[in-house]
C-alpha cells in the first residue's frame, strides 16, 4: 500500500468513528424531554405510569438493547412518596451493597443526571440530600431517589 492510501484509510476510519458511531448511540439510546407531563412519556412502555401527572421538567432516556431506563422530573406542587407505589426505602448501609451488585451507569452524554456544580456525583454523594427507594419495573430492579432539597425525582431501572 502506498503512503497516500494508508493516510486516506486512516482519515476514513477516523471520520467513520467520529460521525457514524456516535449516531449509533443516539439510535440505541433515545432521549426525550418534556416541559410538562405528556401521556406519550409512556409510549413504548419504557416509563411506567406510576408517577404524578403534574410533574415538570421531565427527562427520559433508555437503552433499547439492555432495557435500562433513566427518568428525572421535578414536582410542581405535591409531595411524592414512593412507598405508596410499592417501593421500599433503602437504609444507607444497603446502598453500598446495591451499588456493588447493580453497577450504576449514567445515561449516555446527558448532563441532567445527578449533577452538582457541573460534575457527576454518585448516589453515595447524594445520600445526605436524597432518600433512595427500591422496587420493581417489569421484573427488573428499579430505584427512586427523592431529592427533597430540589424537589427532583430520579428513577432508573436496570
Amino acid at each position: 500500500m502506498s503512503k497516500k492510501t494508508i493516510i486516506l484509510l486512516a482519515v476514513t476510519i477516523i471520520t467513520f468513528s467520529s460521525i457514524i458511531l456516535p449516531g449509533c448511540e443516539v439510535i440505541e439510546q433515545p432521549y426525550q424531554y418534556y416541559q410538562t407531563y405528556d401521556p406519550s412519556l409512556h409510549d413504548g412502555m419504557w416509563v411506567p405510569n406510576i408517577f404524578p401527572h403534574d410533574i415538570v421538567e421531565i427527562y427520559e432516556q433508555h437503552v433499547i438493547d439492555t432495557s435500562e431506563v433513566w427518568l428525572r422530573f421535578s414536582l410542581s406542587d405535591q409531595e411524592f412518596d414512593p412507598s405508596k407505589i410499592g417501593y421500599e426505602p433503602i437504609q444507607s448501609i444497603q446502598l453500598s451493597e446495591i451499588i456493588y451488585r447493580f453497577p450504576f451507569t449514567p445515561p449516555w452524554r446527558k448532563r441532567w443526571w445527578f449533577q452538582t456544580f457541573g460534575r457527576e456525583v454518585t448516589l453515595e454523594d447524594r445520600l445526605p440530600e436524597a432518600r433512595i427507594y427500591k422496587g420493581k419495573n417489569l421484573n427488573h430492579a428499579a430505584y427512586i431517589a427523592v431529592d427533597k432539597s430540589t424537589s427532583t425525582i430520579y428513577w432508573w431501572s436496570k
